[in-house]
């Protein structure tokens, strides 16, 4: 026999789905504000709020069109930026441009219930680039390596990027 939805049936429904919309509390703090479990609230957003939400866009198909126009502006813009970080070989503006796309896809993800493990995968490249970009400039022989390791990959806007924050390291030595 099918389970009923938990967060369905509570008597605060309304108030926890605007919450869940509006994506400024995490999914653990809503959950444990209403007494529900962080699995009720994801299936729930994800089988259920996820269909009132696209029945509510077609409602709202110019406002929905409007602000997937504009998401999609937005995206080609800091793709372009991340596009032209590369050829020219700018790291910190390549990092920046593809931190700044992903939080935002991570952003709209999250709205529609979709992107809780992605935020943790993106704040784990973060730390990651982050510890690269400050060790790196102080290990040279280190970055060669990355730099080489990327150039295998066939990465090579990243192995760019390594040898640029080298440089920028050495020019700020000098």
């Amino acid at each position: 026999m099918a389970q009923i939805c938990t967060v369905c049936r509570h008597h605060d429904l309304d108030v926890i789905n605007r919450e869940l919309v509006a994506g400024q509390v995490s999914v653990e703090s809503i959950a444990n504000q209403y007494g529900l479990t962080g699995s009720s609230i994801r299936r729930h957003t994800e089988q259920h709020l996820r269909v009132e939400l696209a029945e509510a866009a077609d409602e709202r198909g110019g406002l929905a069109a409007g602000l997937l126009a504009h998401l999609d502006s937005i995206l080609t813009d800091l793709a372009s930026v991340r596009s032209n970080a590369k050829l020219t070989g700018n790291g910190a503006l390549l990092i920046k441009a593809a931190s700044a796309e992903g939080r935002m896809l991570i952003e709209v993800g999250s709205r529609l219930g979709l992107a809780e493990e992605l935020v943790a995968t993106h704040d784990e490249a973060v730390a990651v680039v982050t510890a690269m970009r400050s060790v790196l400039p102080r290990h040279p022989e280190i970055a060669q390596e990355f730099k080489g390791e990327f150039e295998k990959l066939g990465q090579a806007a990243l192995a760019r990027a390594v040898a640029s924050i080298v440089d920028r390291r050495r020019e700020l030595a000098s």
